[in-house]
């Protein structure tokens, strides 16, 4: 088994979040890095567009979605709400045996499944949607969980969980987020709390268990451990340009 960095971080505001995202792509795609899996959470509610998205789409939200800090994603697709959510990150080296000569949709797959496996011990049904690629991941509803994807999780024929890629040359970024709760109402997903269950995990127990999984189905040893020196020093120019106008309204 090849040993994979796990890291279960603390609630971080959006800027950091992405920053951080972005400096372990950085520094495993220069090899001062081991691939790593990251679970995280935000500390205050967020949107994060995708990449291509156009910033003017947010003032045409609802109350409270269009005043919400908004942070812009390395990765494409729809914009996410984080709040009542668990994150993860997964970054390998492009050379990566689950990664070279393979198509995007093998990863999304088998991280979705292993949630798979994680929620129905928790006694909730889901599955991925299956069905056709759509003809852009680009297009479609603002929000990501309006969106369709054949490796979306779905659970009551509502979307529970999403995921989108970033690829440089030398490395690969896939994050995504699993809905816990739906406090502000967002329109057309699913949660976890949507179900009643009878002992419903926390995020520190998703996490752990969907950890484990991952590591079993992909035959993982996952270390824990943080950030190494090269990610720290990169972080705060990292931050500073997730924070920043120029970045967040390019588009």
């Amino acid at each position: 088994m090849e040993q994979t960095r796990l890291i279960i971080d603390q609630p971080r505001d959006g800027a950091t979040n992405m920053a951080i995202d972005e400096a372990i792509l950085t520094a495993v795609g220069r090899a001062q890095a081991r691939p790593t899996l990251r679970f995280y959470r935000w500390s205050g509610p967020t949107i994060s567009l995708g990449h291509f998205q156009k910033h003017a789409q947010v003032a045409r939200l609802p109350q409270p979605f269009s005043s919400l800090p908004l942070v812009r994603r390395i990765t494409g697709g729809g914009a996410i709400l984080h709040h009542a959510e668990l994150t993860y990150s997964l970054i390998f080296p492009t050379d990566h045996h689950l990664v070279k000569n393979r198509a995007p949709a093998t990863l999304y797959q088998a991280v979705h499944e292993a949630l798979v496996v994680v929620l129905a011990s928790c006694g909730l049904s889901a599955q991925l949607r299956r069905g056709p690629t759509p003809a852009s991941r680009q297009r479609g509803p603002f929000f990501c969980f309006q969106r369709a994807n054949p490796s979306d999780v779905m659970a009551n024929a509502k979307k529970i969980a999403g995921s989108a890629q970033r690829r440089t040359l030398k490395s690969l970024l896939q994050h995504g987020s699993l809905m816990l709760d739906n406090p502000l109402g967002q329109p057309g997903l699913a949660t976890i709390a949507d179900f009643q269950l009878a002992n419903p995990p926390d995020a520190d127990a998703l996490a752990a268990a969907w950890a484990q999984q991952l590591a079993s189905s992909l035959q993982l040893e996952l270390v824990a451990d943080q950030l190494n020196d090269t990610e720290m020093a990169l972080l705060d120019s990292l931050r500073l340009k997730y924070a920043s106008d120029h970045w967040t309204k390019r588009r």
